[in-house]
This record gives C-alpha cells, sequence and structure tokens, in this order.
C-alpha cells in the first residue's frame, strides 16, 4: 500500500536530481489515508478570478511555518470541449492493456499506472514502454520467444534498461519456448544472453595466508545478471557465508573452534546458471 507514496512525490525529480517535492493534490486512483476523503485538492479556478492560496506544514514538537500567495487567473473563456487525455494517445490507471507481436508480448493489469501514461508502446526486436523515470504500481509482464536453434536456452534473460541507462536482469522463467518475465518498471525491455560465470577471488587472504583471519572474505563480480546462489564448505560440510550486495563481497565468519588444515570450496552460481567454483586447502 505504502508503494503508493510514488504518486505522492514529484517522482521525475527525485529520479533525476534526488529532489523530494511532495504535491498538494491526490490522484484519482492514490489510494493513501493520509488525504481527506472524497478531496483531490483541485483549485477550481475561473477566469479573471483571484484566489488565496495556503501551506502550513507542522512538525511532532507543534512548530509550523506557512506559506500564502495569491493565485491569480488570466482573462478568457474557458473551452469546455479540451480533452486533456485523448484515449487513443494516453493508457488509463483503470483499465488493463495488452500489446504484442509474434515474439513479444508485454501487459499490465488495472492500476498499474497512477496518471494517464502517454502511449509510446514500441515492439520490435525489443519492448520499449513509457519512461523508467515514471514509476508504476504494479509489475509489467513479459513474454519473449525464444530463438529455435539453441543449444542451450537458459542462458537467455530479459534485461529492463532504468532511467540511468543500465541494464538490470528481472526475475524470468523459461516455458515451452517462451521466456516470461515482470518488474515494477517502464523502459525497454531486451532479450540477452549471459554465458560468463561470475569472478571469484580472495580479497583478504590468500591460500599460503590465512592463518589468524577472523573472516574469509571473496570478492564477487557477475556482469550482466544478478547472483542466484552461494555455497560454502568445509570438508564437505556446509557453511554460513554472507552477501554484501553493497561491496559485492561474501564474507565467512570463521567459528573460534575452527582451526587447523581444512578444504574450502566456494560455489556461486548466476541467474542464467553459470557456476564458479573456488578450491583451497587453508591453514586455520
Amino acid at each position: 500500500h505504502t508503494r503508493y507514496i510514488n504518486d505522492h512525490i514529484e517522482y521525475r525529480a527525485y529520479a533525476d536530481n534526488d529532489q523530494e517535492f511532495q504535491k498538494s493534490f491526490r490522484s484519482i486512483h492514490n489510494p493513501l489515508e493520509i488525504y481527506p476523503k472524497d478531496k483531490t485538492g483541485i483549485i477550481k479556478a475561473k477566469p479573471s478570478e483571484k484566489s488565496t492560496v495556503s501551506f502550513q506544514i507542522n512538525d511532532e514538537n507543534g512548530n509550523s511555518s506557512s506559506l500564502t500567495f495569491d493565485l491569480k487567473v488570466e482573462k478568457g473563456m474557458v473551452n469546455q470541449s479540451l480533452n486533456l487525455f485523448d484515449s487513443t494517445k494516453y493508457l488509463f490507471p483503470d483499465s488493463a492493456y495488452e500489446f504484442q507481436n509474434e515474439n513479444m508480448a508485454i501487459n499490465t493489469e488495472k492500476y498499474t499506472f497512477y496518471q494517464p501514461l502517454r502511449n509510446t508502446i514500441i515492439i520490435n526486436n525489443s519492448i520499449s514502454m513509457g519512461d523508467a523515470r515514471e514509476p508504476v504500481q504494479l509489475p509489467l509482464k513479459v513474454r519473449m520467444k525464444l530463438p529455435e536453434k539453441v543449444i542451450n536456452n537458459q542462458y537467455f534473460f530479459i534485461s529492463n534498461t532504468n532511467y540511468k541507462g543500465k541494464e538490470n536482469s528481472i526475475d524470468a522463467m523459461i516455458n515451452a519456448g517462451w521466456i516470461n518475465g515482470e518488474k515494477k518498471s517502464l523502459g525497454k525491455y531486451s532479450l540477452r544472453i549471459d554465458s560468463i560465470p561470475p569472478s571469484l577471488l580472495p580479497s583478504n587472504f590468500s591460500i599460503a595466508n590465512c592463518k589468524g583471519k577472523k573472516q574469509l572474505i571473496w570478492s564477487i563480480r557477475e556482469s550482466k545478471t544478478e547472483l542466484l546462489d552461494y555455497d560454502l564448505y568445509i570438508d564437505g560440510t556446509w557453511n554460513i557465508v554472507e552477501f554484501e550486495r553493497k561491496g559485492n563481497f561474501l564474507i565467512f565468519n570463521k567459528p573460534t573452534k575452527l582451526k587447523g588444515k581444512h578444504t574450502v570450496q566456494l560455489i556461486v552460481i548466476d541467474s542464467c546458471g553459470n557456476k564458479t567454483e573456488w578450491k583451497g586447502f587453508l591453514d586455520f
């Protein structure tokens, strides 16, 4: 429910410049309970009319600030026939949509969008829908047909290009020659291949020198997809290892009772099934 805060702030300003602006009005389909019931915050301004607008904010300690100004509307006639959102050019929050060709499809459920979204859908060798800087409430569901003559389908994944231009893999499953995925993001979706296993290297130790270490740290790099699984075995017995996502590290906190020489094996697998194994005979 709180994801609707994306519609309360000016999300594009936040995405572009980390600026936090709050709107003084409510979108029609925003159910957040911070608003007075049946109120949208719309100011009904008429030509040649002047209104006094006042904002007041309060903190938890009772301090307050206010801002008051006059809103003046220019002279002129009101265009009663003006249609701001033409149904041939916009997608609406209270409707579900599906677009497809023979190789790709994308569909959205009702109330995926917060506001009317300009219909810029393009489906060709990829799928492009809207601006990645615009938030959505529900995931977009994407289907892409895999090439028929492929030795190993597991290397395929769906990427989504975010508003910073970076490609990220999305959660997806392969079934009957199609790959199906979903993500709460507009933007571009493409079919990609990842056949390169993750890189895995010791960071704070070497095989020749790990005595006295309270932690063993490996540096891991996965360029295209996400890390799916990681397992540490000591003399064939599974042990807990932690993944530090910010620095891309795998960390093993050595128990105090673990001493002497042991065989250590670390296995990592990415979301396309590419596997890397590190193995060493360490003296703790």
